[in-house]
């Protein structure tokens, strides 16, 4: 009979909850949700929510989080050239 210890599954995250950032962050950058969003104001909420998430989710590897940074700093450089519904469209038809 084999000792149970050897076999322990060891794991810093939930693979479950990584999976579902990881999809949050695709659905938030994809350009259907980029056209439906009124004030650009609340996107830029959503991806400061994501990228500077509660020390608790610090254990989890989101694979995709340095695209969602880019796409942060994207709309915050045309945010700071542009009024909020100019900048809206650029934005959109940046991505």
């Amino acid at each position: 009979m084999t000792n149970e210890d050897e076999f322990t599954f060891e794991c810093n995250g939930d693979a479950w909850i990584e999976t579902n950032l990881m999809n949050l962050i695709e659905l938030l950058v994809s350009s259907t949700i980029i056209s439906r969003i009124d004030n650009i104001e609340q996107l830029i909420n959503y991806y400061n929510r994501i990228i500077h998430p509660h020390p608790s989710l610090n254990i989890y590897t989101v694979d995709n989080l340095e695209k969602l940074r880019s796409f942060a700093s994207l709309v915050r450089c045309i945010t700071a050239l542009f009024p909020a519904e100019q900048a809206k469209n650029v934005f959109e038809n940046a991505c």
